[in-house]
């Protein structure tokens, strides 16, 4: 069996045997990385949105945003 270079814990690469103290540690890495991401956009002259549900509030919209 082929040893993994990286192993997935709760959607996050990390190398092995490298083990994140407590849950917050992982939420805040995430959110400096996202916040990261946006910075570089932003410094890029984009406008940065809020996020938004991909669900419309109405199902009957479904067929629509699919393109149907």
């Amino acid at each position: 069996m082929a040893l993994n270079l990286e192993m997935e814990l709760d959607g996050l690469y990390f190398l092995p045997g490298f083990r994140p103290s407590s849950r917050s540690f992982r939420y805040h890495d995430r959110r400096r990385i996202r916040q990261s991401f946006l910075d570089f956009f932003k410094e890029k002259q984009h406008t940065i949105v809020p996020s938004a549900s991909l669900l419309p509030q109405s199902p009957g919209l479904l067929f629509t945003n699919a393109g149907m």
